[in-house]
């Protein structure tokens, strides 16, 4: 076998290689190159021979390449594009969530004067009580009643009942644990609330807030109640 036979064959069988190692099966069609064959051309022969089937195999790897570039892409832009979305579903909940209103809510109430009695207190809705800057209730009754009486309740301890000429509020009330009524000029009892349910124009209202609560001198005096916190309808 001369040089230029075994150059030929080892540059066939490497570009063949290289191209079956990617699935391509290049060459396919081409007569297997056996020993005693002539070398036809000379080198010239050999160089086209060698570089057409080398070059078919580059561009055959580059098609990969290129496909596996454009699939990572592909990919990549989906996986942005479901953030994008997500963020665009939580804009949009946030612009069509209807904004929050101040609640401010005075009262007077007078505390029965045997403990456990039913019901706690009594009392009414004072001027100066609001509902996003306009006033409420006005001329309202309050009856505080034990929370434990309604199962539904059990997350409070007072179930204070709000009635209004324009319909009712139900509230679930409870002042501090532990806390003591401070007597007159001192700190105020405070305590939490959330409404539960409401009728009439108080109908789907829903909101939270605090509370403080200021004694009187005595155990007889009214007690004054109010409430502020941030409610939607």
């Amino acid at each position: 076998m001369t040089p230029e036979e075994l150059c030929l064959r080892v540059s066939v069988s490497c570009s063949i290689a290289g191209c079956a190692k990617f699935g391509l099966g290049c060459g396919t069609g081409r007569r297997r190159i056996r020993s005693g064959d002539p070398i036809i051309g000379g080198r010239r022969w050999f160089r086209r021979t060698h570089s057409t089937t080398g070059c078919a195999c580059l561009r055959a790897v580059v098609l990969v390449l290129v496909g596996m570039l454009v699939l990572v892409g592909v990919l990549f832009l989906g996986a942005c594009g479901g953030d994008e979305k997500d963020a665009a579903d939580t804009s949009a909940a946030s612009a069509t969530a209807p904004p929050g209103e101040p609640i401010v809510i005075r009262s007077s109430l007078i505390i029965a004067a045997e403990e456990g009695s039913e019901p706690i207190a009594t009392g009414t809705i004072l001027e100066g009580s609001t509902l996003g800057g306009t006033p409420f209730c006005a001329g309202g009754t309050i009856l505080d009643s034990h929370a434990s009486l309604d199962p539904k309740m059990k997350s409070y301890l007072i179930d204070r009942k709000i009635t209004c000429p324009d319909g009712t509020v139900r509230i679930g009330f409870t002042p501090e644990v532990g806390a003591e009524p401070a007597p007159q000029g001192q700190t105020p009892q405070r305590g939490v609330w959330t409404i539960v349910s409401g009728t009439g124009e108080f109908e789907g209202l829903g909101g939270s807030g605090k509370s403080e609560a200021v004694y009187g001198p005595n155990p007889s005096s009214p007690v004054r109640y109010t409430f502020t916190g941030t409610v939607t309808r």
